[in-house]
């Protein structure tokens, strides 16, 4: 195997940009190399694989002839695009040596323009926006050799970007696009788990106190993630336009109040002298839940859950979207995010959510009483009579408007209440002799709203009248007293029902 290569001084004397080509194979790569310059020993090594690729050909002698005549060389031009763009694209293969040559020529005129050619490079990347940023690589490489050489690029890219004391926008951001690369992307690493060292955020105190234009992070969101301990700056960004699902689950996780700063974005786009255009709002309003429910809906434990996991900004939009948009569609859509919101209003019951609690416990989409351990929701369910009221309301008003029809679904729906109400003893455990013992761990904190019938063997929430006078109001069947084991009891000693 032959090597083609050269060594280009670059910057320092003892560092060299190296173009290399395989003459068997053509592979191409840019080899950066810190030499010692006593022993000449290697000391530090990098290298980018490279790709030339030829657009046209035409010889020398073609070329001189058309390079002085102006509609010669305009056709040329065109000719050129139009093979670019055709869908009978004639691939043109470069030698090892024609590669190595157009390599050398990049790479020389790299390295004699020293700091410059670094920049020129990065606008070149930006321009073009490649993938592997070849400025942001040899940054890095300097950066290995000189911590403060990246400090060094930063006062010259603020002097130079500023004319008459304003930044040229276009030009600090190719600028400072490379150096954010750098230290965005280890070889390796997605965005999301960027974890900046102590160095790498001095970086960013340099690069924020420079007070590039905003678009610098609002047009590369990617580059959010290496705002998370700068919160300030972060917030002062408009991101509802940039922002995306994947985004937005890894952002929310860095700011709990992403979802509120979104929906305020949104909230002032939407709003022109004074009036909301309230159609466009609720597209962003949408989509911000959207993202929401999904995000949650990921989550694939419930067993040691109490609720509390959401984050309140999210909570709120969750609330705000499903009091005009609540379906049994979204319950199936998204079950693992219901059966979590659930919990949350359970843990945290108020007036405002008491109808979206009905709704979803009378949803036929997730029986939440089945799938959610009545461990959970005896310990998080204060079994509020306003909560058991409103469903027996909705349930009640659907069995009445054709009780043949939904009389079994009726009774399923009644028994998931009534099951709640009792505690069979084998539930606590065997080893348990003395029922008078406290079963906080058990119960929660509502322990004291149980009697023990010791006669039944069962205990029963103290509330049971008051439940049962508000089910005698939709006026159930006589089917539901007879198949339920609670009445089995209860009403052996009570005047409710006399059967």
């Amino acid at each position: 195997m032959v090597i083609l290569c050269e060594k280009f001084r670059f910057i320092r004397d003892d560092i060299f940009l190296c173009p290399w080509v395989d003459s068997e194979t053509g592979k191409q790569k840019l080899v950066m190399q810190k030499i010692n310059l006593e022993t000449n020993e290697v000391e530090l090594e990098d290298s980018i694989d490279c790709i030339h690729a030829a657009v046209t050909d035409i010889s020398i002698d073609k070329f001189n002839e058309i390079k002085t005549d102006d509609d010669a060389h305009n056709e040329l031009l065109e000719e050129t695009l139009f093979i670019r763009s055709s869908h009978n694209l004639r691939e043109i293969n470069l030698t090892p040596v024609e590669k190595y040559k157009a390599l050398k020529s990049w790479v020389a005129g790299i390295a004699e323009a020293g700091k410059e050619g670094l920049l020129i490079q990065s606008r070149i990347d930006s321009v073009i926006n490649i993938w592997v940023q070849i400025s942001s690589r040899l940054l890095s490489f300097m950066a290995k050799i000189d911590p403060d050489y990246i400090y060094e690029i930063l006062r010259k890219i603020e002097k130079e970007c500023k004319f008459e004391g304003i930044y040229h926008k276009s030009s600090i951001i190719a600028n400072l696009l490379p150096i954010l690369w750098s230290i965005s992307k280890p070889e390796g690493m997605e965005f999301e788990y960027i974890e900046l060292k102590p160095e790498e955020r001095k970086i960013m105190s340099a690069i924020l106190k420079i007070e590039p234009p905003n678009e610098l992070f609002e047009k590369n969101p990617k580059f959010l993630y290496l705002l998370k301990d700068f919160p300030d700056y972060f917030n002062n960004l408009n991101l509802i336009d940039s922002m995306d699902l994947y985004l937005y689950q890894d952002l929310s996780e860095i700011n709990p109040s992403l979802s509120k700063k979104l929906l305020d974005e949104a909230l002032k786009k939407c709003t022109k002298n004074g009036i909301l255009d309230q159609e466009n709002y609720n597209k962003y309003l949408n989509q911000i839940a959207d993202w929401i429910f999904f995000k949650y809906d990921e989550f694939d434990y419930l067993s040691d859950f109490y609720g509390g996991i959401m984050y309140e900004p999210e909570k709120e939009i969750v609330f705000e979207f499903l009091n005009k948009n609540f379906s049994s569609s979204l319950i199936k859509q998204y079950p693992q995010f219901f059966k979590i919101l659930f919990l949350e209003i359970s843990a945290n019951f108020n007036d405002k959510n008491k109808n979206l609690m009905a709704s979803m416990l009378i949803s036929d989409s997730i029986d939440f009483f089945e799938i959610i351990p009545k461990k959970i929701l005896r310990r998080r369910i204060p079994f509020e009579l306003d909560i058991i009221q409103t469903y027996f309301e909705n349930i009640g008003e659907k069995y009445n408007s054709n009780k043949e029809q939904h009389e079994e679904w009726f009774i399923k729906k009644c028994t998931n209440i009534l099951n709640l109400l009792i505690l069979n003893p084998e539930e606590l455990g065997s080893d348990i002799k003395d029922y008078t013992y406290t079963f906080n761990e058990i119960l929660g904190p509502n322990i004291r709203d149980y009697t023990y019938n010791r006669a039944e063997g069962i205990y029963y929430i103290n509330s049971c009248d008051e439940i049962l006078r508000l089910l005698f109001k939709i006026h159930p069947p006589d089917t539901l007293f007879t198949r339920h084991q609670f009445f089995q009891f209860y009403f052996k000693k009570k005047f409710l029902l006399q059967k």
